[in-house]
């Protein structure tokens, strides 16, 4: 969440704003305005199409890309864009939400995850080629390109490093908590969707520092993209039979049934049992 707004305060910095809403951060009114668009979309696509139309999985994918885009698209004009990222989130959750709580146990979301996995396989390689398109990787220098190899491992060491320190007291053990530090790698979609985006705001200012060091960040964008892709899934498809255990059937019944008694355990029983005394000393 605070991703999206700082994405709205970076890309879309609303300079001229001078009426009501100037009075409210803009943090806060992103944050309002996109809880309530996403409510009262995610209510509506919850009952409509009904969940007995023949094809209805297909309406509903259609009915969330359709209001995704109209948030997106509508909130950039009206420069409250970190509400419109938000609002698409909260709309798909409600909207899943309300699903299955109509359908009930019998709500399945795979056809759902089928249908997005398939719509994935055209979107990826449109979302990493407009990145492809704005290197030249002859103008590309040795000392430069050692610079962003070391940003990148900079990075992921710090980043690692806090995955590690932020599954400290847990019931993680040590290889566990590696492994999550390993999953944490970036794969590369948010630098493709992010890295032209800064670009494309140098070059509206016509700043050639601006623009160099927005080509830097392009530049360092590919580099993730190309090696931390590949050599991400590698590193979790290696290490996942070293670091983690495989639990069999029964054990992970029996954790869920622990899990359920200790949150059982937290529930206020203790008002009961005064209730229950004082009416035995009543009777």
């Amino acid at each position: 969440m605070p991703d999206l707004i700082n994405h709205d305060d970076i890309f879309y910095p609303d300079k001229d704003d001078h009426g009501l809403s100037s009075y409210i951060p803009r943090g806060v009114r992103d944050l309002l305005i996109g809880l309530a668009v996403g409510l009262v979309l995610g209510v509506i696509f919850t009952f409509l199409p009904h969940r007995n139309t023949k094809y209805v999985t297909w309406y509903r994918v259609v009915s969330l890309v359709l209001g995704c885009l109209m948030c997106t698209i509508g909130a950039s004009k009206l420069a409250v864009t970190g509400g419109g990222y938000l609002a698409t989130v909260s709309m798909s959750f409600i909207a899943a939400r309300g699903w299955k709580l109509l359908s009930g146990v019998t709500f399945d979301v795979t056809p759902l995850r089928l249908v997005i996995h398939f719509i994935w396989h055209f979107m990826q390689p449109v979302l990493v080629g407009v990145i492809g398109a704005e290197i030249d990787f002859t103008l590309w220098s040795p000392e430069r390109f050692g610079l962003h190899v070391l940003c990148i491992i900079l990075g992921l060491a710090a980043r690692s490093a806090c995955a590690i320190l932020a599954t400290y007291r847990t019931p993680f053990t040590m290889k566990e908590r590696v492994f999550v530090a390993f999953a944490w790698l970036p794969k590369g979609t948010l630098q493709a969707a992010l890295a032209p985006m800064a670009l494309e705001e140098a070059r509206r200012t016509d700043d050639e520092n601006e623009i160099s060091i927005a080509i830097d960040v392009v530049r360092i964008s590919v580099v993730a993209i190309v090696f931390l892709a590949p050599l991400g899934a590698v590193i979790m498809m290696v290490s996942g039979p070293l670091l983690l255990n495989r639990l069999e059937e029964d054990e992970i019944h029996r954790h869920r049934q622990l899990s359920f008694l200790r949150w059982t355990s937290l529930q206020p029983v203790h008002n009961n049992r005064q209730r229950n005394s004082s009416i035995r000393r009543q009777s």
